[in-house]
């Protein structure tokens, strides 16, 4: 008869392959994130570098190896099907402009990146062992990152002008502060990342310092006047504060009331509020201009219903292609040319969205396919067994990530940013982690 083999704690002595994947993953996120921050800083302007592109083509295997497998498959179907109606519907187009099929495969592509990072990243996190180590790495660099920038978000302010000796823009009467960074959405996304790492290592380690560094964190995001992000920043932290007790909710209610009062009082009663108000109206209520977020928008239900079921085709509409390699005959026939930002000479704000993009280009049947690819992985997280009766603080924080992706997703292409598809892509992929597999490794077979 032989004794049943004790249940040892994931990782607790495990050593072999999967410690020094433990180790390689960590090491390269860790260098992912400041890699992104580095080429920011040394670059004259705001753009885009390749660096997601070069991820993505050395994530490739992994995500390929991960479409094969049981959990695998359906989200690559899903994705497939997407990928073949921007492929299809850009040979079909009847509208000029850009050069077809040439347009549609690169938007293709371009949009491949996301399926290529969540596919490949869930095969990673289905290796780690302990994946609180690489979570903990990740939140200490991007609060190191935080609080290096902090004095030169003063700086800013003071100075009326950035590091590199550009004017400040304004909100209002408000100076939106940039840092080292070039621009005040990534400054946004910095310290709304920050701000949930921190406070979820003062989950796990009760540390009051960690709990001020949140606040300061927070505060900076409200300096940037970005209203998506403060809504994304305000329920993210609201969803990692978790649970007063086990089987109550009181704590999460009361921190949401809490937040929602003082943000009603900041509103309405301060200089901040009122600017906040202000640009909020130029969107939405009776004194709306017409803006290109809300043309694109309105024509991308047109371009569905009119071009049903393939849309107006990959490379076609809010996609890079469809301005930078010539300029779509799309936005002529729904009258996005005639908006600030949406013409052939000014297009800098055609993908200051992204959800018209999707249902545009792709279609409703492309935006299902789309949508569900995402919405898979997000019920595979928001289901994850908790690993304990007070919750699962990494799990909580890879909510408030989604949550933040999708509220920046409302007006602007979070999907392709190299910051924002890199932890949206880790939010999903510890979701899709198998549930079983650490305790499995970490426990003695019989002899």
């Amino acid at each position: 008869m032989t004794d049943r083999p004790a249940q040892v704690q994931p990782g607790a002595n495990y050593k072999g392959p999967t410690l020094r994947v433990d180790i390689i993953a960590t090491a390269a996120f860790a260098i992912y994130v400041v890699l992104h921050y580095v080429l920011l800083l040394i670059s004259r302007n705001y753009a885009p570098s390749y660096l997601d592109e070069a991820t993505a083509v050395i994530l490739l295997p992994l995500a390929l190896y991960y479409a094969v497998t049981p959990r695998g498959w359906v989200p690559a179907v899903l994705f497939t099907g997407y990928a073949a109606l921007l492929i299809i519907g850009g040979i079909q187009s009847t509208y000029g402009g850009v050069e077809q099929p040439k347009a549609a495969i690169i938007a293709t592509v371009l949009d491949t990146k996301l399926f290529i990072f969540v596919l490949g990243l869930c095969a990673v996190m289905n290796r780690l062992d302990r994946p609180v180590d690489m979570f903990r790495t990740l939140f200490l660099a991007m609060i190191g990152i935080g609080i290096i920038n902090l004095p030169f978000v003063v700086l800013d302010l003071v100075r009326g002008v950035d590091l590199h000796g550009d004017v400040l823009l304004h909100k209002s009467s408000l100076p939106l502060p940039r840092g080292l960074f070039h621009h005040h959405t990534e400054l946004a996304w910095l310290y709304c990342i920050a701000a949930f790492g921190a406070y979820t290592l003062f989950q796990i380690k009760n540390n009051v310092r960690l709990l001020a560094l949140t606040a300061v964190f927070a505060v900076a995001v409200l300096l940037t006047v970005s209203i998506k992000e403060i809504v994304g920043l305000g329920i993210g932290l609201i969803l990692i504060s978790g649970k007063a007790k086990r089987g109550g909710h009181l704590g999460t209610a009361l921190i949401g009331l809490s937040i929602a009062a003082a943000a009603t009082v900041v509103l309405f009663t301060t200089g901040f509020g009122a600017a906040i108000l202000n640009h909020a109206s130029m969107f939405v209520g009776g004194h709306a201009i017409p803006n290109v977020r809300a043309g694109m928008t309105e024509a991308s239900w047109l371009i569905a219903n009119q071009h049903f079921p393939l849309g107006s085709g990959g490379g076609t509409f809010g996609s890079a292609p469809s301005y930078q390699g010539g300029y779509s005959e799309v936005y002529y026939a729904y009258g996005i040319n005639t908006l600030y930002g949406g013409s052939r000479e000014y297009s800098g704000y055609l993908q200051d969205v992204f959800w018209p993009k999707i249902v545009g280009e792709g279609g409703w049947i492309g935006f299902v396919l789309y949508a569900g690819f995402l919405l898979l992985f997000v019920q595979r997280l928001v289901t994850k067994p908790a690993r304990s009766s007070q919750g699962d603080p990494l799990q909580r924080f890879s909510l408030a990530i989604v949550v933040l992706v999708f509220v920046v997703s409302t007006a602007s292409a979070p999907f392709t940013n190299e910051l924002l598809i890199f932890f949206m892509a880790l939010a999903l992929g510890y979701g899709s982690r198998a549930r079983h597999l650490a305790t499995q490794r970490a426990t003695p077979r019989r002899p």
